[in-house]
């Protein structure tokens, strides 16, 4: 009998967390899908790292402790790392292609390559940085999210986001500089 009482146990816990994590994903589609939106150029490419990420997510969302961190700070890590080690795999399928080629002249379509490769070897070099200080840095400086909006995702004090920000920005010019990419 304790047995069967187990088993709607767990079904209602299992049952539970599949609607927190459905409702969860809802309320943060738009921002997933933006934040993959800085990444890729091509919907495939971003609605692929999103729905891998989701999975990611979903498989170890046993881990996901409320009460450390809010879950858009969560899932953000979770999508960022897919989208860079996309980048890495070089599963972007469309580098460089962000507007229709008939709308830009050879010279635009040679800048827009550049500006893309240069985005992307900043994204890999935040990668040095520490948890923080990246965090930081991407949802600013690349994702362009006030300090408001970098509070309430990241959890951070708007001090702390200013000081890490501050960080972050001067390794990265020392590292840009090192790297011949500034």
């Amino acid at each position: 009998m304790s047995e069967i009482k187990l088993n709607k146990y767990s079904r209602k816990i299992v049952e539970s967390n599949e609607q927190r994590f459905t409702r969860l994903m809802n309320d943060n589609m738009d921002f997933a899908y933006n934040i993959a939106r800085k990444f890729f150029d091509e919907k495939d490419d971003i609605q692929d790292a999103v729905q891998s990420a989701f999975i990611k997510a979903w498989n170890s969302f046993s881990n996901f402790n409320e009460k450390k961190s809010l879950f858009s700070t969560w899932y953000y890590s979770i999508l960022r790392n897919e989208c860079i080690d996309r980048l890495r795999k070089g599963i972007d399928h469309h580098k460089g292609n962000t507007k229709q080629p008939e709308l830009l002249s050879s010279s635009d379509l040679s800048n827009e390559a550049d500006n893309k490769e240069l985005y992307q070897q900043i994204i890999l070099l935040a990668e040095r940085l520490s948890v923080i200080q990246k965090e930081t840095f991407l949802l600013r400086d690349i994702h362009g999210y006030t300090i408001k909006e970098t509070v309430n995702i990241s959890g951070q004090s708007e001090g702390s986001i200013k000081t890490n920000l501050y960080l972050a920005r001067k390794k990265m010019k020392k590292w840009l500089i090192e790297e011949d990419l500034l």
